[in-house]
């Protein structure tokens, strides 16, 4: 989530502190001056609710062409899996000019397995598995 600018970094910890004092978990600050230009708009935003208290299937995370090289369209995937819905959850190289296209840019693990190493320090959405733990956003790193 971000907030918003600041004029100086210590406004932005100081906001920080604030969150996690009323229970905001894996803040961080992060310079944004890399970002890139303005954008046009407006933008279409769509948003997938799920009830967990009625939904009875499953959440899944999978692959394209359930292997790294190589890319497949998210319609593809759906049907190939047979999903409900399906959405896009991460960056990827797209060209052979910045490495194998489909690699993972970040952090995949799937059933066990780690497929893809960190991008130290980006942050990653955890799914965890039958845990009875909640999904989380965090930064991770490989070694």
């Amino acid at each position: 989530m971000r907030t918003g600018s600041f004029a100086a970094e210590s406004d932005a910890t100081a906001l920080r502190d604030e969150l996690a004092a009323k229970g905001y978990a894996g803040r961080r600050v992060v310079y944004t001056g890399e970002d890139g230009g303005a954008t046009t708009g407006p933008w279409i935003v769509n948003v997938l609710e799920v009830d967990r208290d009625r939904f009875k299937g499953r959440l899944d995370a999978e692959l394209a062409t359930s292997i790294v090289p190589e890319r497949e369209l998210l319609t593809a995937i759906a049907g190939r899996t047979g999903a409900l819905a399906a959405l896009t959850g991460g960056y990827f190289v797209i060209g052979a000019a910045d490495g194998t296209p489909g690699d993972l840019a970040g952090i995949s693990v799937l059933d066990g397995a780690l497929v893809s190493e960190a991008v130290n320090g980006r942050t990653s959405l955890l799914l965890p598995s039958g845990t009875g733990r909640r999904p989380e956003v965090a930064a991770l790193a490989s070694r």
